[in-house]
């Protein structure tokens, strides 16, 4: 929950609702401008703020709203005659400083970010050159609030991708990423639900009613952990259908494992929920191993199929407190970062991608005194891993 920020009472003196149902005023993505009375003779300057309605979804309840800050998004203002007169990001709170004008002011907000470490646009189709924005006068009115679910959404994404690069600060460079072009809007419905696409950096989310994708937060940062996984790391998905209960390839059990641990990890939480149409519910809990196939496809060969559910179990396993837990261990999630994100220490050990095992030998090289620890995890699952052996691949 977001307190509303402290400002000078001199700015702020009513609210402003900004919709998508009317035309833009800046470009094809923006939503309407609100008329809000007389035009301003004197604008004389101040702290703007933007939010955004921010979709609480949780099974078996109505969805609720929640005023949230847009942080660190762009911000243009433009004077009456549409010049350009000041340019800039959001900070922690969603302030913006606005100029001294002589007329009515107004600001568009964007949905793109750029850095640290995460550089992400949200964007209504593929081929749009603007990203998600809104636009509102400034100056009788200061406080700039995006109710509209769609674009609201657009605003949530770009705040869980701040959140994933404060999660890695100090792990990898400051320097932003390539950018990751989000597309969503209300008629997506990408065929494997939510999809990133490596070769061009794209994120897809499902638009479609009651599968509002952009404000399930457990499935976006899943998919921002495949992001960061292929701007950091050494990304070997080779994509596909997949299935906790099912076994598939190692490199895809991997990253799918992976993305759903670091989802887990950001939230704090093991519970995984996708609320889709007709009141379906995804649900998977990182805890237990329910609905999810142990072991190998072929006994003793860990480079044979096994299931993702693998990965972010034992993954969590070492993550999580031991209170209420089957297991006795806690080890600090930014080591298993590093060994995930650190393409120099991903040892692909027989040249077909990052896998579980590179992963294992990885994070046991970073931290030896885990390997013991590791091998009760794996062999508690069914997975053939080698601790032994794992010893002599890392460095003295």
């Amino acid at each position: 929950m977001y307190d509303a920020p402290i400002r000078s009472p001199g700015f702020l003196i009513g609210l402003l609702i900004l919709t998508a149902a009317t035309p833009c005023w800046v470009s094809c993505n923006d939503a309407s401008i609100v008329e809000v009375g007389d035009t301003v003779t004197l604008n004389s300057g101040g702290i703007g703020v933007v939010q955004y309605a921010k979709v609480i979804r949780r099974v078996g309840f109505e969805d609720t709203t929640e005023l949230r800050p847009v942080r660190r998004a762009q911000v243009d203002v433009r004077d009456e005659d549409g010049f350009l007169v000041a340019s800039m990001f959001t900070n922690e709170l969603g302030e913006f400083e606005y100029p001294e004008n002589a007329g009515l002011l107004k600001v568009t907000v964007r949905a793109f970010s750029r850095g640290p470490r995460v550089y992400t646009g949200v964007y209504r189709a593929a081929e749009d050159p603007n990203p998600w924005s809104v636009t509102g006068a400034i100056g009788e009115v200061s406080e700039l609030v995006v109710s509209e679910p769609y674009a609201a959404g657009a605003f949530n994404v770009i705040d869980l991708a701040i959140q994933a690069g404060d999660a890695i600060e100090g792990l990898v460079s400051d320097a932003p990423a390539p950018e990751l072009r989000v597309i969503w809007n209300e008629t997506s419905f990408p065929v494997c639900g939510a999809c990133f696409y490596f070769s061009t950096f794209r994120l897809e989310l499902t638009g479609a009613p009651g599968d509002v994708d952009a404000h399930d937060d457990d499935v976006v940062l899943h998919e921002l952990g495949h992001y960061l996984e292929a701007a950091y790391g050494v990304y070997g998905n080779p994509g596909g259908f997949h299935e906790v209960s099912q076994r598939v390839n190692p490199q895809l059990a991997w990253s799918e494992g992976f993305a759903t641990w670091f989802s887990g990890w950001m939230r704090k939480s093991p519970d995984y929920i996708d609320i889709q149409p007709n009141n379906t519910v995804y649900a998977l809990n990182l805890e237990t191993l329910e609905q999810v196939i142990a072991g190998v496809s072929i006994e003793n060969d860990p480079q044979s199929d096994y299931s993702e559910g693998i990965v972010y179990g034992v993954m969590w396993d070492l993550f999580d407190s031991p209170v209420n837990d089957d297991d006795s261990v806690t080890y600090n999630a930014l080591t298993i970062l590093s060994a995930a994100l650190d393409p120099q220490a991903v040892l692909d050990n027989d040249g077909t991608g990052p896998d579980f095992v590179d992963w294992l030998t990885s994070w046991q090289c970073t931290v030896p005194n885990a390997a013991e620890d590791i091998g009760i995890l794996t062999e508690s699952v069914g997975f053939p891993y080698d601790v032994e052996s794992a010893k002599a691949l890392c460095a003295p």
